[in-house]
């Protein structure tokens, strides 16, 4: 188990970190105490300033591509959202913040851009490559919620559809 942890968030934390530093609540707050708590004390800053870096350079990127200045300002609107202020709300709350991002269009019009690609991305434990594979454990007891000819029908479906546009099957 800790090894499967240990390959998931090797492989995910930067995108999960750049995630939760766009999301308001949270800015670099949660990164810093996570990151202590993962890599240790002494560890902890050096993956930080990795993920910062990686974040300014992400949203250079999205500045050159968007050439909205001619003149770059002192402070990037980057420097100006991770200063300013947390958004603090109740655990329970529902908050959209992609909602939030459209919100401040006009202020950080680059960080909504790079928000909205970011936070567009799904998560998920799901292997890349099971993720379209039909073969191997396609009932078992994790996946018992459908019948075994509900399985074959749909199976047979996906075949029949495959062959009328003549698109090739793999059973990887």
């Amino acid at each position: 188990m800790a090894q499967k942890f240990d390959k998931y968030w090797g492989e995910s934390n930067v995108l999960m970190s750049l995630g939760a530093i766009l999301d308001r609540r949270y800015k670099m707050v949660l990164v810093n105490h996570t990151f202590s708590v993962i890599y240790g004390e002494n560890a902890a800053p050096r993956y930080i300033d990795e993920i910062r870096r990686i974040l300014y350079e992400l949203y250079n990127e999205y500045m050159i591509v968007s050439e909205i200045d001619e003149t770059p300002p002192e402070k990037s609107n980057l420097d100006v959202y991770l200063k300013e202020g947390r958004y603090i709300c109740d655990a329970n709350a529902n908050l959209d913040v992609l909602d939030w991002w459209k919100g401040e269009r006009w202020r950080f019009p680059i960080l909504l851009r790079l928000a909205s690609d970011v936070l567009a991305i799904p998560i998920t434990i799901v292997a890349s490559e099971s993720t379209f594979s039909s073969s191997g454990r396609i009932i078992d007891d994790r996946r018992a919620s459908m019948s075994i000819e509900t399985v074959q029908m749909l199976l047979c479906g996906n075949d029949w559809i495959c062959n009328l546009h003549g698109l090739k099957t793999s059973l990887v």
